[in-house]
């Protein structure tokens, strides 16, 4: 069996490679070539749903059972923080505990702010590491306000470094920004592994069963499917409560402190 699985996985992948909906083709194609592949093997694995979902979930990662769910109790929307310059204000520090239209328009007012004063900031830390509501639609234009464009004049905070802390805790669109951030060379990440429920998961019937299939939105068609591990991976937690931020020092917080040292180098680099 052990020999029989991996050329099953690649048959299946390689079926549904350029397909539209990808991951649910990959899904029908891996069920259909496992029962013509090996019949007695497909009836085998049927009988045991434990090492039938593991098999499933190794072929496809972020691909699970729908009854295996956890149910979840809507959340309650995480309050607005304005953003604050800590480091001696050196560093433009933005806490999002939830990623949606909402947030994004008082980041970017912050960010207008910020960019016609005297003395402005080194780096910028967009601090993601307790956002673990939102919604996946408003991270596409997260991403753009980071993003140079061909036709207009690059803003301020394109121009200056930009550290993204993320943990466990870090779920959802939010995870799902820090991947795009990082991917398009537009910030660094930095803390722990993230949650891994990344993408956005539609519920569709394969061989007479419910599954959450995982959804890859146009602007994320080549996001890696599982866990995202950050570029420099350090202590993430504690996180210092936003109420602290300014008022005690940095080093009781080791994501902030790390970043905060990795944004005044790449300064110090690019002056010289």
């Amino acid at each position: 069996m052990k020999r029989l699985l991996p050329a099953l996985f690649l048959l299946s992948f390689s079926a549904a490679v350029c397909a539209e909906n990808e991951l649910e083709i990959q899904a029908a194609n891996f069920f259909r070539d496992l029962k013509a592949a090996s019949p007695n093997l497909s009836e085998r694995l049927k009988q045991d749903p434990v090492l039938w979902d593991k098999m499933i979930s190794a072929a496809i990662p972020g691909m699970i059972p729908a009854e295996k769910q956890n149910p979840t109790a809507p959340k309650e929307k995480a309050p607005l923080y304005p953003a604050r310059l800590i480091a001696q204000n050196t560093i433009f520090y933005a806490r999002l505990d939830r990623i949606d239209e909402e947030s994004l328009q008082k980041l970017m007012a912050e960010m207008r702010i910020t960019a016609r004063i005297a003395n402005r900031p080194v780096g910028a830390i967009l601090d993601l590491r307790s956002a673990d509501n939102g919604d996946f639609d408003s991270v596409a234009r997260f991403v753009a306000l980071f993003t140079p464009q061909p036709e207009k004049k690059m803003h301020f905070f394109q121009k200056i470094p930009l550290a993204v802390l993320c943990g466990k805790k870090t779920n959802g669109p939010a995870e799902l920004l820090t991947i795009l951030l990082e991917r398009s060379r537009l910030g660094i990440s930095l803390g722990e592994t993230g949650a891994g429920n990344s993408l956005p998961r539609k519920e569709t019937v394969i061989n007479g069963r419910k599954w959450l299939v995982p959804e890859l939105p146009d602007f994320a068609k080549d996001v890696p499917l599982g866990k995202h591990t950050p570029m420099i991976e350090c202590t993430a937690y504690p996180q210092i409560p936003f109420e602290q931020i300014g008022k005690i020092s940095i080093e009781n917080d080791p994501a902030i402190r790390r970043a905060t040292d990795l944004l005044r180098s790449l300064h110090a680099i690019r002056r010289k």
